[in-house]
């Protein structure tokens, strides 16, 4: 029932993000505030996109800890299968964000680049990449 519910609630939750118009806002918002610097690699579409991101992760971490507090603190323990503070789960979803960031963000620059130089072949040089970077992660 838990995985249904909050299945349906991320699907209601994606719809209303799509029908309101959060990502061009949040897209314009993050080429406003890269505005403000007169470096040109802080105004290209590269930062801008890695900046969009991170607000994405960071709204998805927001939204999804309710869920995760109630999976691990009421739903596991009730089977008697947690053992950890609330404090270690804090700290845990804190290294995991900057876990996540630290190794998606250049993961993402470096598609972008590859995408913008790559010419009418971008997609070939891309699939190359991910398929790279797919096996030295594994």
């Amino acid at each position: 029932m838990y995985n249904f519910v909050h299945g349906f609630y991320s699907q209601l939750e994606s719809y209303a993000l799509l029908y309101i118009g959060a990502l061009p806002y949040i897209w314009n918002l993050c080429s406003k505030q890269l505005s403000y610097f007169s470096s040109e690699w802080l105004n290209s579409e590269i930062s801008i996109s890695c900046l969009f991101i991170i607000y994405f992760i960071l709204y998805g971490q927001i939204t999804g800890l309710p869920w995760s507090i109630y999976y691990n603190f009421v739903l596991e323990e009730k089977h008697g299968f947690n053992k950890q503070t609330f404090v270690f789960f804090m700290k845990d979803n804190l290294k995991k964000l900057l876990v996540s960031m630290a190794l998606s963000l250049p993961i993402l620059a470096l598609l972008l680049y590859i995408i913008k130089i790559g010419g009418d072949y971008f997609f070939i040089y891309a699939w190359v990449f991910i398929t790279i970077v797919s096996l030295v992660s594994i």
